[in-house]
Protein backbone atom coordinates (compact mmCIF):
# COMPACT_ATOMS: atom_id res chain seq x y z
CA UNK A 1 0.00 0.00 0.00
CA UNK A 2 1.26 3.49 -0.88
CA UNK A 3 2.20 6.35 1.43
CA UNK A 4 0.45 7.60 3.60
CA UNK A 5 -1.99 4.67 3.70
CA UNK A 6 0.82 2.36 4.81
CA UNK A 7 1.59 4.57 7.84
CA UNK A 8 -1.92 5.52 8.95
CA UNK A 9 -3.77 3.86 11.79
CA UNK A 10 -6.96 5.77 10.93
CA UNK A 11 -8.10 7.40 7.70
CA UNK A 12 -10.94 9.91 7.84
CA UNK A 13 -12.93 11.91 5.35
CA UNK A 14 -13.95 15.21 6.90
CA UNK A 15 -16.14 18.17 5.99
CA UNK A 16 -15.72 21.68 7.42
CA UNK A 17 -16.61 25.31 6.80
CA UNK A 18 -14.51 27.01 4.11
CA UNK A 19 -13.06 29.61 6.48
CA UNK A 20 -11.01 26.80 8.05
CA UNK A 21 -7.90 25.20 6.60
CA UNK A 22 -6.16 22.11 7.82
CA UNK A 23 -3.05 24.15 8.44
CA UNK A 24 -2.65 27.89 8.46
CA UNK A 25 0.70 27.86 6.65
CA UNK A 26 -1.04 28.07 3.28
CA UNK A 27 -0.61 31.25 1.26
CA UNK A 28 -4.15 30.99 -0.05
CA UNK A 29 -5.95 32.78 2.76
CA UNK A 30 -4.72 34.86 5.65
CA UNK A 31 -8.26 34.83 7.10
CA UNK A 32 -8.41 31.08 7.52
CA UNK A 33 -8.29 29.27 10.85
CA UNK A 34 -6.33 26.07 11.33
CA UNK A 35 -8.02 22.74 12.01
CA UNK A 36 -4.73 21.10 12.99
CA UNK A 37 -2.82 22.21 16.07
CA UNK A 38 0.30 20.40 17.29
CA UNK A 39 -0.30 17.68 14.66
CA UNK A 40 -3.78 16.96 16.11
CA UNK A 41 -7.08 17.48 14.34
CA UNK A 42 -9.51 19.72 16.24
CA UNK A 43 -12.57 17.47 15.98
CA UNK A 44 -15.10 19.87 17.54
CA UNK A 45 -14.67 22.31 14.61
CA UNK A 46 -15.60 19.74 11.97
CA UNK A 47 -19.05 19.50 10.40
CA UNK A 48 -18.70 15.82 9.53
CA UNK A 49 -16.23 12.99 10.19
CA UNK A 50 -16.30 9.56 8.58
CA UNK A 51 -13.71 7.01 9.69
CA UNK A 52 -13.09 4.69 6.78
CA UNK A 53 -13.32 0.91 7.04
CA UNK A 54 -11.09 -1.44 5.02
CA UNK A 55 -13.52 -1.65 2.08
CA UNK A 56 -13.82 2.15 1.89
CA UNK A 57 -10.02 2.49 2.09
CA UNK A 58 -9.60 0.07 -0.81
CA UNK A 59 -12.12 2.06 -2.88
CA UNK A 60 -10.30 5.30 -2.09
CA UNK A 61 -6.84 3.97 -2.92
CA UNK A 62 -8.19 2.71 -6.22
CA UNK A 63 -9.44 6.20 -7.11
CA UNK A 64 -6.27 7.97 -5.93
CA UNK A 65 -3.60 5.67 -7.29
CA UNK A 66 -5.09 3.46 -10.00
CA UNK A 67 -7.62 5.64 -11.81
CA UNK A 68 -6.43 6.68 -15.25
CA UNK A 69 -3.00 5.11 -15.08
CA UNK A 70 -3.48 3.67 -18.55
CA UNK A 71 -3.38 5.31 -21.97
CA UNK A 72 -6.59 7.26 -21.32
CA UNK A 73 -5.10 9.43 -18.60
CA UNK A 74 -4.76 13.10 -19.45
CA UNK A 75 -2.91 15.26 -16.96
CA UNK A 76 -5.15 17.46 -14.88
CA UNK A 77 -4.06 21.08 -15.13
CA UNK A 78 -3.93 22.51 -11.62
CA UNK A 79 -4.27 26.26 -11.60
CA UNK A 80 -5.50 28.50 -8.83
CA UNK A 81 -8.62 30.28 -10.02
CA UNK A 82 -8.95 32.69 -7.12
CA UNK A 83 -11.44 30.48 -5.36
CA UNK A 84 -9.76 27.93 -3.10
CA UNK A 85 -12.39 27.47 -0.41
CA UNK A 86 -11.83 23.87 0.66
CA UNK A 87 -14.58 22.16 2.64
CA UNK A 88 -13.36 18.56 2.51
CA UNK A 89 -10.27 16.53 3.21
CA UNK A 90 -8.88 13.07 3.62
CA UNK A 91 -6.86 12.93 6.83
CA UNK A 92 -4.30 10.27 7.72
CA UNK A 93 -3.68 9.74 11.45
CA UNK A 94 -1.08 7.52 13.14
CA UNK A 95 -1.43 5.39 16.27
CA UNK A 96 -0.64 8.44 18.47
CA UNK A 97 -3.54 10.40 16.90
CA UNK A 98 -1.06 12.67 15.11
CA UNK A 99 -1.86 13.81 11.59
CA UNK A 100 0.62 12.23 9.18
CA UNK A 101 -0.74 13.84 6.06
CA UNK A 102 -3.89 15.30 4.52
CA UNK A 103 -5.46 15.85 1.14
CA UNK A 104 -7.49 19.10 1.38
CA UNK A 105 -9.89 19.70 -1.53
CA UNK A 106 -11.86 22.59 -2.99
CA UNK A 107 -14.40 21.02 -5.33
CA UNK A 108 -15.45 24.47 -6.60
CA UNK A 109 -12.15 25.20 -8.33
CA UNK A 110 -10.77 21.64 -8.47
CA UNK A 111 -7.68 22.57 -6.51
CA UNK A 112 -6.14 20.68 -3.63
CA UNK A 113 -3.28 20.86 -1.16
CA UNK A 114 -1.42 18.14 0.67
CA UNK A 115 0.73 18.38 3.79
CA UNK A 116 3.52 16.34 2.25
CA UNK A 117 4.48 16.52 -1.43
CA UNK A 118 5.10 12.75 -1.33
CA UNK A 119 1.33 12.19 -1.35
CA UNK A 120 0.74 14.75 -4.10
CA UNK A 121 3.49 13.30 -6.27
CA UNK A 122 2.08 9.76 -6.02
CA UNK A 123 -1.45 10.64 -7.18
CA UNK A 124 -2.43 9.71 -10.73
CA UNK A 125 -3.58 13.32 -11.44
CA UNK A 126 -6.00 12.52 -14.23
CA UNK A 127 -8.90 14.60 -15.45
CA UNK A 128 -12.13 13.71 -13.70
CA UNK A 129 -10.32 12.27 -10.67
CA UNK A 130 -11.66 14.93 -8.29
CA UNK A 131 -15.21 14.36 -9.55
CA UNK A 132 -14.76 10.66 -8.73
CA UNK A 133 -13.53 11.61 -5.26
CA UNK A 134 -16.61 13.81 -4.79
CA UNK A 135 -18.91 10.95 -5.83
CA UNK A 136 -17.03 8.68 -3.45
CA UNK A 137 -17.53 11.20 -0.60
CA UNK A 138 -21.26 11.28 -1.35
CA UNK A 139 -21.38 7.49 -1.49
CA UNK A 140 -19.84 7.11 1.98
CA UNK A 141 -22.22 9.66 3.48
CA UNK A 142 -20.74 13.16 3.24
CA UNK A 143 -23.67 15.60 3.19
CA UNK A 144 -21.98 18.93 4.10
CA UNK A 145 -21.23 20.83 0.87
CA UNK A 146 -22.03 24.50 1.60
CA UNK A 147 -21.09 26.98 4.31
CA UNK A 148 -23.38 28.35 6.98
CA UNK A 149 -25.16 31.65 6.35
CA UNK A 150 -23.22 33.57 9.04
CA UNK A 151 -19.81 32.87 7.49
CA UNK A 152 -18.54 36.48 7.76
CA UNK A 153 -19.78 36.93 11.34
CA UNK A 154 -17.80 33.89 12.44
CA UNK A 155 -14.64 35.20 10.74
CA UNK A 156 -14.89 38.45 12.67
CA UNK A 157 -14.80 36.66 16.06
Amino acid sequence: MNYPFNQAQTIMVIAFESYFRLNNKSNYSSRSRALIENDSLILKKLKQIIKLDSTQINQLTNILFNYGTGKHCYANARTVRGCYKPRHAIVFVDSNNSVIDFFEICFECDFYLTKNKLLENSLSKCNNQLSLIKKYFEQIGIIHWKDMENHDAILEK
